[in-house]
């Protein structure tokens, strides 16, 4: 084991969370744990830079000499919050906590995935008995919560329920546009290559050529390819973004939104978009209770929605999405779940009455 590091009395802890240093993609693979790291940055936290590698042929030693490495300034009194998963394995995950636990670091993992849920967990990782190791989960939603307790995670959650966007690409203005965005991971999406709505789709993504082919077939899909964060950011353009990951091919992809946070819900939220959700998504109680779009049980029901919206009405909701983005760009979600879990950790759940 590494040597404990210990302060000298008076000495202030220090908070830091973990960002994952990776080739920039297409996708959302780090664009919301890069937004993560920067707003709890931006709040206070010390960056512990986690690089992206195969550590299949390192031994035990060597992955907790990069650990101790990397968390050299790291004190038993402090407080890190590291993001999960890393893409760095099962082994590595372990080897990280466990070693700073045996410093006495309080360790919150902010949970972006649950591999168990969605069946890509490796032979041999107890994720749920992995979540229990830390002091408290920050967690996706309140489906999320409870699904972990109902596999045995015991320890305090904190939910964030949605991600911020951090991003300045000016926002339109409010306008009745009946038309639809999509935007992410085509694997999962295939329904719309079968498209027969009466609504258009702009569609942002990588898609194999077969799909590819159908999508630019269809003349009410305007397919652009697949962009970089910030050239998407400005090509969204106005309407209502689609949140759907729905394929017989892919069961467990729908089964897995029933508790976790889609990107494209905030991608959208965040540019002034209003959002269509399924109406079993874990984010449906949220986009309704804030009245941030629409939940909808088939995509079949989509035409008849809009087509009984006034355009006063869509308006209207245009305008509340684009108050709402404000808090999205500024990182509101994302400083009161780590304040939230702070707490926790450091008092446990604070009564107000």
């Amino acid at each position: 084991m590494s040597a404990k590091i210990d302060r000298k009395p008076g000495t202030a802890m220090t908070n830091w969370i973990t960002r994952m240093i990776e080739v920039p993609t297409v996708d959302a693979t780090s664009s919301a744990r890069d937004d993560v790291a920067t707003i709890g940055h931006r709040v206070g936290y010390d960056y512990i830079n986690i690089y992206r590698y195969n550590g299949d042929y390192e031994s035990d030693q060597a992955v907790d000499s990069r650990i101790d490495g990397i968390t050299a300034a790291v004190s038993g009194d402090d407080y890190l919050i590291h993001q999960y998963p890393t893409n760095n394995g099962p082994r590595f995950e372990t080897r990280f906590i466990d070693r700073l636990n045996w410093r006495g670091t309080k360790i919150i993992i902010w949970v972006h995935d649950v591999e168990s849920l969605r069946n890509q967990c490796p032979d041999g990782f107890d994720e749920y008995a992995y979540f229990n190791k830390a002091a408290a989960l920050i967690v996706p939603n309140p489906a999320t919560e409870q699904v972990l307790k109902a596999h045995g995670v015991t320890v305090p959650m904190v939910a964030h329920y949605i991600f911020d966007y951090l991003d300045d690409t000016p926002l339109p203005a409010p306008a009745a546009t009946r038309q639809l965005v999509f935007a992410g991971n085509l694997d999962k999406s295939a329904f719309l290559g079968d498209w027969t709505q009466s609504v258009p789709v702009t569609v942002f993504g990588i898609a194999n050529g077969g799909l590819a082919d159908k999508l630019a077939a269809n003349p009410q899909i305007d397919y652009r390819g697949a962009l970089y964060r910030n050239e998407l950011n400005a090509a969204l353009g106005q309407g209502l973004g689609l949140v759907w990951d729905l394929d017989s091919a892919y069961g467990n992809f729908f089964t897995y939104t029933k508790y976790i946070n889609p990107y494209k819900l905030t991608l959208y939220l965040s540019h002034g978009l209003p959002v269509i959700v399924s109406d079993e998504a874990a984010v449906a109680p949220f986009v309704t209770a804030n009245h941030l779009g629409f939940a909808v049980h088939a995509i079949a029901d989509i035409d008849g929605l809009l087509a009984a919206q006034s355009d006063d009405d869509l308006k209207k909701l245009t305008a509340r999405v684009v108050r709402f983005a404000a808090l999205l760009r500024t990182g509101s979600f994302t400083q009161r779940a780590l304040l939230a879990a702070h707490q926790v950790v450091a008092f446990g759940t604070v009564q107000y009455d």
